[in-house]
């Protein structure tokens, strides 16, 4: 015997009263599971909003800083490239 049976071979043994009772209950449960499933699904939403907004003024001062990084290591490389050294004859 399957839970749904064994439920519903108890609650036809209630009368209608009850029974209504009953059905109010498992109306809240089925509510109550549906507002944990919306709050899940909005932390998830403002946990990435924030993320995004925190995020998006970092990628922004960060740009400069490494083009600059960029051309001083290109510079150097540059400046490694153009170096002469002195090759002994033996």
């Amino acid at each position: 015997m399957t839970v749904t049976e064994s439920i519903q071979q108890y609650t036809q043994k209630l009368p209608t009263s009850l029974q209504l009772e009953v059905l109010d209950f498992v109306k809240y449960l089925l509510f109550k599971k549906e507002q944990e499933i919306v709050e899940e699904q909005d932390k998830l939403v403002w946990s990435s909003l924030s993320l995004e907004l925190a995020m998006r003024g970092w990628k922004m001062r960060t740009r400069p800083f490494i083009l600059v990084r960029i051309y001083r290591k290109c510079s150097r490389e540059k400046i490694r490239s153009n170096r002469t050294f002195p090759v002994s004859t033996n």
